[in-house]
């Protein structure tokens, strides 16, 4: 049931330009450490605040991110807090040069999805990814669609047949 869930997306917090006066934000620059470090703490912020502000059950938490975000779910929940019960990954990897270093407090599942025409996020990053999680004891249910660096409706399906 639709009513049974809060969604909540975060702004990333730095502006980039795509060109042809396009401009979009991001949750870091890939060599820039402080801010995957301001970014975690803004992430860390907004997760408590919305636990504050709704009574969820932990029970029926999932953090869900796509590209970077997905990139800074892993990082910043799954590595540092472990407060939900699954992650939804979206067309993402693990941060490069960070040390995957996981203290589970909970079993969490992970819907890890990607698509195998991205140009953003090659595919083998994705499926370096599902062994990595899968390597530290974590249930990963891994999909790959045709598709570029987006979300499509199959893909939603699955996400919704997953969660239920």
């Amino acid at each position: 049931n639709k009513d049974d869930y809060i969604f909540i997306f975060p702004n990333a917090p730095f502006e980039m330009s795509f060109g042809l006066n396009q401009k979009g934000y991001s949750w870091f620059d890939f060599d820039n450490l402080s801010q995957i470090n301001k970014s975690q703490k803004i992430l860390e912020n907004t997760i408590e605040e919305s636990l504050k502000l709704f009574n969820i059950d932990d029970n029926k938490m999932y953090l869900g991110g796509f590209s970077q975000g997905g990139m800074m779910g892993m990082h910043s929940d799954l590595i540092h807090q472990n407060l939900f019960s699954g992650y939804i990954i979206l067309s993402s990897k693990i941060i490069p040069n960070i040390d995957l270093n996981i203290n589970l407090k909970t079993d969490p599942r992970i819907f890890l999805a990607h698509g195998v025409n991205d140009s953003i996020i090659d595919i083998h990053d994705a499926r370096e990814t599902q062994k990595k999680l899968i390597n530290r004891g974590l249930d990963v249910e891994y999909h790959e669609y045709e598709m570029e660096h987006q979300i499509i409706e199959s893909e939603l399906n699955d996400i919704k047949n997953w969660l239920l």
